[in-house]
């Protein structure tokens, strides 16, 4: 029994309890991705030989959206340059194509294999290789000093582990063949260990991750769902009272000032939800379809649009307390829509000027924590 919470027993007594220590003593999160991309070429694909760039190629995909989508920072950042280079990877990638921040693994993949001969991004890739594959063994070799000699040499690095491997069965051994052709090979017995507990490892990992990138991004909500794409909302109930406060008077879309149509509109979030990561009532104002397409996942220039933003959250506050019918839509919104503490009490002030200072003061940190976090501001047309 570990604290990892494996609790199989193997006939080849592998050493679990060294295992379940691979990925302390992080100051970077190389660890991290680089375990997950083992196991997961391991188990998804079925490649228990894997070269240091291939394993390197799955790293990035894995913090795609991380990055891209959601814009969190893996690592310290001087200026508009991060320190890490899983993140700085990512960046030249989507630098060097016309991915977005969204694109599915497959075509992610394919632009990174088309920068495979590219002397910048080689250097990046050759930066996230260059201690983790050793480093992450490091339990299985605890006589091996952090600020022993051999390791700034991967060669006798990879000699020396291979050794350790001949005597206590280590997870994976490694192959030198040149500084820019290195191989990982897993163990049997490992590998079965792996298949087996699958999930668990992936949760395990994932947990870690998560507690990394909340030391590194503080104040950023949902750092939990930002490790993966997010596709689902929760905005049915949000159209139907917006159809409802529609039949009922005009509602103005706030960056073009026209009229919307009651049936040609989307839901738009004012602070991007890949940001908030959550469909609040008191972040939502209708929106045409092209504004909204067009705005994407930038911020609206808040001195030109939140005044508007407030006269559409008071007409629909209005109705909420005069119409039957739109109370009735509006409670039908609480479960996936009103869970913040204060968007209660948002709703159900009868003064105007209180309703648009409460709106104000708890929506403008979250604006400049987004803008801070590196999201832009929609260049309107």
């Amino acid at each position: 029994m570990t604290n990892l919470g494996i609790q199989t027993i193997y006939v080849n007594n592998l050493d679990l309890e060294r295992f379940s220590l691979m990925l302390d003593n992080n100051s970077q999160c190389y660890k991290f991705y680089w375990l997950e991309a083992l196991v997961n070429l391991l188990v998804r694909d079925g490649k228990k030989d894997v070269s240091f760039h291939e394993a390197a190629y799955e790293m990035i995909i894995e913090a795609w959206y991380t990055v891209s989508e959601y814009h969190l920072h893996m690592g310290s950042v001087y200026g508009t340059e991060s320190r890490n280079a899983i993140e700085r990877a990512v960046n030249y990638i989507q630098s060097k194509s016309d991915l977005s921040s969204s694109a599915q693994r497959d075509k992610i993949e394919e632009v990174i294999r088309s920068c495979e001969h590219d002397h910048e991004f080689l250097k990046i890739i050759n930066q996230m290789t260059d201690d983790v594959p050793y480093r992450l063994l490091s339990p299985f070799v605890p006589e091996l000093k952090g600020n022993d000699r051999l390791w700034h040499s991967d060669q006798k690095l990879i000699e020396y582990f291979n050794l350790i491997n001949q005597k206590s069965l280590l997870p994976y051994y490694m192959e030198f063949e040149s500084h820019s052709h290195k191989y990982v090979h897993w163990n049997d017995p490992w590998t079965a260990m792996v298949k087996d507990n699958y999930i668990l490892i992936l949760e395990w990992i994932r947990s870690k991750k998560i507690r990394y990138l909340q030391d590194r991004n503080p104040g950023v909500p949902g750092i939990v769902y930002k490790l993966d794409i997010v596709t689902a909302r929760k905005l049915n109930h949000v159209h139907h009272l917006w159809d409802a406060v529609m039949e009922k008077d005009d509602v103005i879309d706030i960056y073009t000032n026209n009229v919307l149509n009651g049936k040609r509109y989307d839901i738009d979030h004012f602070i991007p939800w890949s940001y908030v990561m959550a469909d609040e009532l008191w972040n939502l104002t209708p929106a045409e379809k092209a504004s909204n397409i067009s705005k994407s996942n930038h911020l609206p220039n808040w001195d030109k649009t939140f005044n508007a933003f407030v006269n559409n959250q008071l007409q629909l506050h209005g109705f909420i307390h005069k119409d039957d019918h739109i109370r009735e839509l509006f409670e039908k919104c609480r479960n996936s829509n009103l869970n913040t503490l204060w968007a209660s009490d948002l709703y159900n002030v009868n003064d105007e000027d209180q309703f648009r200072s409460l709106l104000k003061e708890n929506m403008r940190p979250v604006y400049n924590a987004a803008r801070l976090q590196g999201y832009s501001i929609w260049l309107q047309q």
